[in-house]
């Protein structure tokens, strides 16, 4: 990428090279993806992610051989981050992928060692990444990450009418206004400086977050980037007393539905309750046979989840592990320490 500085790395081999990547680069890019992963990587998704980053420049490295093919990659995406109640800059470390054909040859490695050092040039202080079974291994034995303990964060439950539209319908206008919480839900496009009063009173009760500012939110949710859904909750005089986000896609041959985030003030727990069902019944509506959200850090979060029926995933029933890790970069004191992070599916690259 243009803003990238091209200094000098040390090749892996005299096969393969690691440099910063180069615009041209990208077609390359995303076709690895689709090789490695078996899946495509919109054009626009990799545009909002690494080209309109309004905190600070993306920081994308590649392997490339001799010939000019790019055989491995290593992104991290700066975040704003809440660290011990202070403003800190993070980076979600996000496709790391290496070609079948050249594993195991010390790439990711490679890769890996050039972000950081680009990452302490720019000031970023702690990298985080969600890494499966093959990747946690090297990252927390040979990279110095560490990964977050306790109790899988995956929550799910079984949507059991999802294919009684009918029912759906009905079930979604039934929570248009949840009186019960003294609050109207409605969708909107984008949202506005009230949640940056909202998350303040939200961040000051959990330990390491990403920021959720009406910046940042807006960014990582764009319209149109990956069909998020954002819905607020208001009381009678138009206060945000929360946000709920929600997606839908196709995984395992079932419409399955994402509570992406779930934001409310922590000693207003019937909202959160609310924007949960409500957020169950647009996901039925919308045929999904099932819901699944990811939260951590936040006990009221996850009391709201439990309230309306959401579970724990036993992590047997795992198609794969999913790995939190951090490592602190740019920090004299080195990892953020054994506060605990705030997490939802939007800390996620691949939600």
């Amino acid at each position: 990428m243009n803003h990238a500085i091209h200094e000098a790395m040390p090749p892996v081999s005299s096969r393969i090279a690691i440099s910063a990547l180069d615009a041209d680069e990208r077609a390359q890019v995303l076709s690895l993806y689709a090789r490695v992963f078996g899946s495509v990587l919109p054009v626009s998704k990799w545009q909002s992610l690494f080209e309109r980053n309004p905190f600070s420049p993306a920081i994308v490295y590649v392997a490339k051989t001799t010939g000019g093919q790019v055989v491995g990659h290593y992104a991290v995406i700066p975040q704003p981050l809440r660290l011990a109640g202070q403003e800190a800059l993070g980076a979600l470390a996000v496709h790391l992928m290496v070609h079948p054909s050249f594993q195991r040859q010390g790439i990711l490695k490679a890769l890996a060692l050039a972000v950081e050092r680009r990452m302490q040039m720019d000031g970023i202080d702690v990298g985080m990444t969600f890494l499966n079974d093959n990747s946690v291994h090297a990252h927390t034995r040979h990279f110095g990450w560490s990964r977050l303990g306790g109790h899988n964060p995956i929550f799910f439950k079984v949507l059991r009418w999802a294919s009684l539209f009918a029912f759906g319908r009905r079930t979604a206008r039934a929570f248009d206004d949840p009186r019960r919480a003294g609050a109207t839900i409605r969708e909107v496009d984008a949202l506005d400086e009230r949640v940056d009063a909202l998350w303040e009173g939200m961040a000051s009760h959990v330990g390491v977050a990403v920021e959720r500012s009406a910046r940042y939110l807006n960014w990582r949710l764009a319209p149109g980037r990956d069909r998020y859904r954002i819905h607020i909750a208001e009381d009678a005089s138009k206060r945000l007393t929360g946000v709920v986000v929600t997606k839908k896609e196709r995984r395992f041959g079932v419409e399955v539905g994402f509570l992406v985030e779930l934001l409310f003030a922590v000693d207003d727990e019937d909202t959160g309750v609310a924007l949960a069902r409500y957020a169950q019944a647009r996901l039925i509506a919308e045929g999904c046979a099932m819901a699944t959200a990811l939260t951590a850090g936040s006990p009221a979060v996850e009391r709201a989840l439990r309230r309306t029926g959401f579970r724990r995933l036993p992590r047997r029933l795992m198609p794969h592990g999913i790995h939190f890790c951090f490592k602190g970069v740019g920090l004299r004191s080195g990892a953020p320490g054994p506060a605990p992070w705030f997490l939802s599916w939007l800390d996620h690259d691949v939600v």
